[in-house]
């Protein structure tokens, strides 16, 4: 069950009209159309030698959302509010979607294709057409996992039962590091993963999605070529294997370089499918120096 719709305009400026209590907003939902998944373009290839034909491929189309909104004002001054939604939904805009649901908070971001007013009826109302070229709902909450070359195992209280050997273990570093990401989207998606360095590293940094037998590798050497010197402290390698935003980059003071050619040509642009997913990196040497953090979207068909 829906709770509240939103609408945040290209200045920040937040529209929220809840489904219960329409009168704090001044407007109340009358009908939302495209909340389903989108519609899937199915491409085929006939033939004059058999009936039917043969499955070439498919995609997903743009999605398209029809909102229709009466305008109920306050203290009877529905004109003010009606002109308001120009302002939230202004046409061919970017605006920022969001519905909230019982079980799930989502947005998508849309441009306002039309805006129309229906003046004479028993209710004035707006109907909004948006077009969104990003056809899934992205869960609404921060999504991201991390894991570092080196385990703290430091804790209290502890003892040595031994006067000259220590056998206290403050931190063990790991030669290799897996973190399993449980992914509730209903769709494959890409990720931002972001390396930072405490220290220099060599050789070849790999990084896995064991679970969907996918594999990428960064040679260091190469990356040093393009920077002018060596990978180390302070240095932040970030790694987009998201859809139309592919890019690999290194970050070291005020200056971004793009070290895209680092990247070894058998290599695979990792995503995350649904469920868990093992991710696994490993470096030549220095994994103790890196820590990495990802982050992703969590794409949903419909809510």
């Amino acid at each position: 069950m829906i709770k509240t719709i939103s609408a945040t305009n290209e200045y920040g400026e937040r529209l929220e009209i809840p489904l219960k209590n329409p009168e704090s907003s001044g407007y109340f939902i009358i009908n939302i159309e495209g909340l389903g998944p989108p519609k899937a373009i199915v491409n085929t290839v006939g033939s004059i030698t058999f009936d039917g034909s043969i499955f070439n491929s498919s995609k997903v189309g743009d999605r398209n959302l029809k909102i229709t909104l009466g305008v109920k004002g306050v203290n009877n001054d529905l004109d003010t509010y009606r002109l308001d939604l120009y302002k939230y939904f202004p046409i061919q805009k970017p605006i920022t979607f969001g519905i909230k649901t019982t079980s799930r908070d989502v947005i998508i971001e849309g441009y306002v294709e039309t805006h129309e007013v229906v003046a004479f009826s028993k209710f004035t109302n707006n109907e909004i057409v948006l077009l969104c070229p990003g056809a899934y709902f992205v869960d609404a909450g921060d999504n991201s996992a991390g894991m570092q070359g080196t385990r703290p195992l430091f804790q209290f209280p502890f003892s040595n039962d031994d006067l000259t050997i220590p056998l206290l273990i403050f931190g063990d570093i790991n030669t290799e590091a897996v973190v399993e990401i449980d992914y509730k989207g209903d769709v494959e998606t890409g990720f931002v993963t972001d390396m930072f360095f405490s220290g220099p590293v060599s050789g070849t940094i790999s990084l896995y999605n064991l679970s969907a037998d996918q594999a990428m590798r960064i040679d260091v050497a190469m990356i040093e070529s393009i920077i002018g010197g060596s990978l180390g402290d302070g240095h932040i390698l970030t790694i987009d294997s998201r859809i139309g935003k592919k890019r690999i980059v290194v970050v070291g003071g005020s200056v971004e370089y793009n070290v895209l050619n680092a990247l070894d040509m058998t290599s695979d642009w990792i995503t995350l499918f649904p469920g868990v997913n093992r991710m696994y990196f490993l470096i030549g040497s220095g994994n103790a120096n890196v820590e990495v953090l990802f982050t992703y979207d969590v794409l949903l068909e419909g809510v």
